[in-house]
């Protein structure tokens, strides 16, 4: 979207927004916040679809459920994206937005099918590509009350203005101005939670934006559902999902069934598994499971802080029947950094060489230093889209006068859906939401299923001697929903 002639373009964007969050206060519970959404925004949202669950990039992925450095359990995002590894070079695709994608103000937001489509239709629906829609038939007095559930205080106070900024530059961007909405604290405890969003309830919020982390969504989900009051929540903790209280953090479960749909080409191929002893790596065992029958499973190994590499490679060696180096097979190392590094080695050092046995990984590689280690050279990896994202962030930097985490390209996803939803009837707001075409946001296509599962749009990327590039697209239309 381009800044309106003769409205001062983005300098008078930069200015409204901070003027505006000058009314926000830095502790306790904000205030109220309005700003409303019309015809040319809803224009402005493209319905988009992709196939497959997919994780965070872990260079500012949020998550409870994020490999980190020295935890494998992080809710807090972690910073911006930035040079990591010889970014891959992706081209701008033709469909994302209705302006030039080059140019420098086009934007990418998340969308809704028109009001007259059948949200229900899975066949048709969930085949459609990537297009433009127009805004339906649209109440001109209805004004949509949005709650917005973010830690305003205390430890994580910086990462939830953060994420209020995100949203209101989403409503900003899209020009809303039929969207009020209602900021509260909740200083990252469970209790302060539940009351805010009791006061959000009583006074009328018709949708939920928030809680970030789960132990916080946890108690407010129920209260969501029992009053019928949808939650985009910023979580990724699956736990605490339910039918219409989707978790927008990314989980590392559809990472993994990308990669190994896309690596797995034959009945008889084998693949192993090599991962933490942690939540995470539990989460990615658990879908390594579901994905590939035992049959096809040559060995699945966990690692701690105190594992030596070389005793993981020999493990995994070990435990495999037969030949660890049987063409055609593969491995899954679901490590980062130096351990990432050292486990590749030591297992083209047992002779599993990668031009044999194709390396696998997950988003965690991304923020790894894959360069100088020829193990690696050649493996391939499942991970969001960063294209938007790059584009999003410097718009970011220029209003706010910092770089974004990749948390904050959730919260703005979820801005962007809940604005346009602004007069359309209550009842068919859960229809709009759950869409089966899904919606293109700023990590990619994404999905909202019905049983509260959040399904997203992976690309596939190799690793090269200077980085990595884009090996494979997300592919441009999601499979039929799994219904019920």
């Amino acid at each position: 979207m381009r800044a309106p002639a003769g409205h001062g373009g983005w300098p008078r964007l930069v200015d409204l927004v901070r003027a505006r969050l000058r009314r926000l206060p830095t502790a306790g519970i904000p205030g109220i916040v309005h700003r409303r959404i019309g015809p040319v925004a809803a224009s402005m949202l493209i319905v988009a679809g992709c196939v497959s669950a997919c994780g965070p990039s872990s260079d500012g992925g949020p998550a409870p459920v994020e490999p980190g450095v020295s935890s494998d359990v992080q809710e807090v995002p972690e910073p911006a994206e930035g040079a990591q590894g010889g970014g891959a070079q992706e081209e701008p695709t033709t469909d994302v937005s209705e302006s030039d994608p080059a140019a420098p103000d086009a934007i990418q937001v998340a969308g809704i099918p028109p009001a007259d489509e059948d949200a229900s239709t899975t066949a048709t629906g969930a085949g459609a590509p990537p297009q433009d829609v127009a805004p339906g038939p649209i109440a001109r007095d209805a004004v949509l009350r949005v709650g917005v559930l973010l830690p305003l205080s205390g430890a994580y106070a910086a990462t939830g203005r953060e994420l209020f900024q995100a949203v209101e530059m989403a409503l900003f961007e899209v020009d809303a101005d039929r969207v009020e909405l209602l900021p509260r604290d909740t200083a990252s405890d469970a209790e302060i939670a539940r009351a805010a969003f009791l006061e959000l309830a009583a006074e009328g919020a018709s949708l939920v934006i928030g809680p970030l982390f789960a132990w916080t969504t946890g108690a407010v989900v129920p209260e969501a559902v029992n009053r019928g009051i949808p939650v985009l929540g910023l979580s990724n903790d699956i736990s605490v999902a339910e039918r219409e209280a989707w978790m927008l953090g990314v989980h590392p479960r559809g990472e993994v069934h990308r990669i190994l749909g896309h690596a797995i080409e034959e009945p008889g191929q084998r693949v192993g598994l090599i991962v933490p002893e942690s939540e995470y790596g539990a989460a990615v065992a658990e879908a390594y499971q579901l994905a590939v029958p035992p049959r096809n499973r040559s060995a699945l190994i966990r690692y701690n802080d105190d594992s030596e590499p070389s005793d993981v490679a020999q493990q995994f060696v070990d435990t495999v029947t037969g030949s660890a180096n049987r063409p055609g097979d593969a491995i899954l190392i679901a490590a980062r950094g130096n351990a990432l590094r050292a486990i590749a080695a030591e297992l083209a050092y047992r002779d599993v060489a990668p031009d044999q046995v194709r390396y696998l990984g997950l988003s965690s590689w991304r923020t790894s230093d894959l360069q100088g280690e020829p193990a690696l050279e050649g493996g391939r990896f499942a991970d969001l889209s960063d294209e938007a994202f790059r584009q999003f962030a410097e718009r970011f930097r220029r209003i706010y006068g910092t770089s974004p985490s990749r948390t904050a390209a959730l919260a703005y996803d979820a801005s962007a859906v809940a604005a346009n939803l602004a007069g359309v009837e209550p009842g068919t707001r859960i229809a709009r939401l759950q869409t089966p075409q899904g919606f293109r946001g700023l990590l990619g296509a994404f999905r909202l299923l019905t049983d509260g599962a959040v399904e997203r749009g992976l690309n596939v990327y190799e690793v090269r001697r200077d980085g990595y590039s884009l090996l494979e697209r997300a592919p441009a239309r999601f499979a039929p929903a799994p219904q019920g």
